[in-house]
């Protein structure tokens, strides 16, 4: 999977990330959950339905995208209010529903109960990796760690990204599966 977090203009912070079966089947589950959620509101709310269904054909554009229309795809989607992607939440204000992105701060909120730093499942995975004797290029890669200097990704690089995520999500899976995490489908019908 391809993430971009806490990213800037030239997207220095997008990566290539392991992603376990488990997580898989969750992103999966979420998705058919967006498609029920889209059928629903078509019928309560049209324009918000086509909100959704931008978010989702702008998804799906991606995948058969060039790099250059995807680094203008992901310019255009990012931090635009108007039309978040496929990842946002509802809210109910003067009897309609609005659909907004969910941004650091707007998580934070949802969070201020919690115990522990927004940002300390990257931590957990950390130290899970270091515990499983994980090489440190393998967990670099994984959390984004590169030093100045090294292109693991680079186009001179002997960096194997499908052994790395081959090695990388059983570790993964495994960590999920103690940890007691199950993928969750969608209650719409």
């Amino acid at each position: 999977m391809v993430i971009s977090d806490k990213d800037d203009d030239d997207f220095t912070n997008t990566r290539i990330v392991a992603v376990a079966p488990l997580l898989e089947q969750q992103l999966l589950n979420y998705q058919h959950h967006i498609v029920h959620l889209r059928h629903h509101l078509a019928v309560l709310q049209p324009e918000l339905s086509e909100h959704v269904r931008l978010a989702l054909n702008k998804l799906t554009t991606a995948l058969v995208n060039s790099l250059t229309q995807n680094h203008s795809l992901i310019t255009q989607m990012k931090n635009n209010d108007r039309l978040p992607g496929p990842l946002f939440y509802l809210s109910h204000k003067y009897r309609k529903l609005q659909f907004h992105a969910i941004t650091p701060k707007w998580l934070q909120a949802q969070l201020e109960n919690f115990a522990y730093p927004i940002n300390f499942g990257r931590h957990v995975l950390r130290s899970h990796l270091l515990k499983q004797c994980v090489p440190p290029e393998l967990s670099n890669f994984q959390m984004g760690h590169w030093s100045t200097g090294e292109a693991a990704l680079g186009e001179y690089s002997s960096f194997e990204i499908s052994e790395a995520i081959a090695l990388l999500t059983p570790v993964i899976d495994t960590m999920l599966q103690e940890q007691g995490w199950r993928a969750l489908p969608t209650l719409l019908n």
